[in-house]
């Protein structure tokens, strides 16, 4: 995984190149993460999961770094909502969605 995890225990996206994989594997460890808002896919899912928070250059993302630093509470709340979240993204989670999907589209074959 390319995240720095810090000792508070939440994922930094910030210091390798940011990667969805990444932060659904930590939404999925319960794990809020720290990300650019300049990645639309980044920033998208973060706002959608509500795992983590977001920042827009080196000012903001001292804010949110203390932020997630200074308050066990917050971290827990963003951690759980990507957990739950992250739920919907697993194999098993997408393997029911295509079965579903093709039971509503599959036909009988005419001779």
């Amino acid at each position: 995984m390319k995240t720095f995890v810090t000792s508070l225990g939440f994922f930094d996206l910030a210091i390798a190149a940011p990667s969805m994989k990444a932060a659904l594997e930590a939404w999925g460890a319960g794990r809020p993460t720290l990300a650019t808002s300049a990645s639309e896919v980044l920033a998208g899912q973060t706002a959608r999961s509500g795992g983590g928070l977001l920042y827009t250059g080196p000012e903001t993302y001292g804010r949110q770094l203390a932020r997630l630093a200074g308050d066990p509470e917050l971290r827990a709340r963003l951690g759980g909502a990507g957990r739950a979240f992250a739920a919907g993204w697993t194999w098993a989670a997408a393997a029911r969605r295509w079965r579903g999907l093709l039971a509503r589209v599959r036909r009988p074959l005419t001779a």
